[in-house]
This record gives C-alpha cells, structure tokens and sequence, in this order.
C-alpha cells in the first residue's frame, strides 16, 4: 500500500546525499584571521575579512542547517514546512553567488568601491532592526532578492522559474498547500492517483532544486574563498 512513508523516503534520501556536500567547510585561508581583528588591517583586507566570514556563516552554516532542517522535517512527514524553507536555500546560493561574482570582478578590473558595497550589503544588509553579536546594529540596506536570483540566472538561465516555484511553497496561499498536505503525515493520499502523480513531480522538482543550490553553493564558496586567501 502506497503511503506518505514509502513514497517520500526516495527524496528524503536525495536530500541526504545533497546534505554531504555541506559536511566540510572549504579550508579557510592560513593568512587570514579566522577570529575578530586584533591588528589594524587595510581598508581591502577588512572588507575581504567580512567576506570570508560571510561565506563561513551566512552561507555555509546557514544552507547546511537548512538543508539538514528539510530532512528532518520531511521524515516526520511535514512536507509543507520542510518545502518552504526550500526556497532560503535557493536564496542562499543567490547571494553567495552575487559575492563570488563580485570578488572576481574586483580580481579582474581592481575597482574596490563594488566590491565594498556588495560585501556590506551582504554582510549586513537588513530591512529591520538587527544587533550584531558584537552589539552594534547592522546599518546596511540589503540587496533585493529578486536581484541576487537574476544574477544567479547569468549562469544558470532557469533561476527565475525555479525560484518562483519554491516561492509558492512559501507563500501562505492555500492550493500549494494542499498540494503539500496531502503528500505528508496528516493527509497521506497517496492511494488517489491525481495525488501520487503530481506529488512525485512536486517532490522531485523540489528537491532538485535544492540539489542545484547546494552545489551552487559549494562551487561558489570554494572560489570565493580561494579567492579570498589570493586577495588578503
């Protein structure tokens, strides 16, 4: 008998297969400082310090916590929530990606004003009130979302359709929800086959979505920091 259990489990191992690329953060650059600056450093290597330690937290650990977060919720058979964080992990390999273009860009052409205000905005870009740990507010108006998966469709041209459809797993609208609700724990119908034929596309759609992202991610990070250490 189909349920949500025997039909789901393929993807949720896809996401664990995914989930290893992210085990390992890429080596950190032996001639930049893995902790806070303790020495005055030029006004080029604090900016690559914020992007080296963006890389670290707002990329690594955050997509590896995410992906993790998905499998774990999808086990337990909420599918719905475990889908909208599917679209963070999109939005993740969006802004690593805009950093990463932006660091070549200044290796390429040496011009360090782009570079400064892509670095800032991802380091601490926010639309509300947000206190560092250091205790300082963020003061940095972030880059749009949308920009960051446009730029994201400079090398992978199907971005855009992508995003928008993880958005509908996001957004608090009721058919994709239903679309979602009936593959998982609670709903389970799995037995009816307008149910188990698009929750097969919906699932796999979704998860290599996110197996794109995360690979996205992991070449992205390993250039930038590479990068990094050759900039510092």
């Amino acid at each position: 008998m189909r349920t949500w259990q025997s039909e789901t489990s393929i993807y949720v191992a896809r996401l664990e297969s995914a989930s290893t690329h992210l085990k390992v953060l890429p080596p950190h650059p032996a001639n930049i400082p893995s902790g806070p600056l303790d020495a005055p450093s030029s006004f080029l290597q604090s900016t690559i310090h914020r992007a080296i330690t963006f890389y670290r937290y707002g990329v690594w650990c955050r997509a590896q916590e995410t992906v993790e977060a998905i499998v774990t919720l999808w086990r337990k058979g909420y599918l719905s929530s475990g889908a909208a964080l599917a679209r963070l992990v999109f939005e993740i390999w969006g802004a690593c990606h805009c950093m990463t273009r932006a660091i070549q860009t200044f290796a390429n052409q040496k011009d360090v004003d782009p570079l400064v205000k892509t670095v800032n905005k991802l380091f601490e870009g926010v639309r509300g009130e947000v206190i560092l740990p250091w205790g300082t507010p963020a003061s940095e108006k972030p880059i749009h979302v949308l920009d960051t998966i446009r730029s994201l469709g400079q090398d992978f041209p199907r971005a855009m359709a992508f995003y928008e459809d993880l958005s509908e797993s996001a957004h608090a609208n009721q058919p994709r929800f239903l679309e979602w609700w009936v593959l998982g724990k609670a709903g389970d119908n799995w037995t009816n086959s307008t149910v188990q034929a698009r929750g097969h596309v919906l699932m796999s759609e979704t998860v290599e979505a996110i197996e794109k992202a995360v690979l996205g991610i992991k070449a992205a990070t390993e250039t930038g920091v590479v990068l990094c250490g050759e900039l510092y």
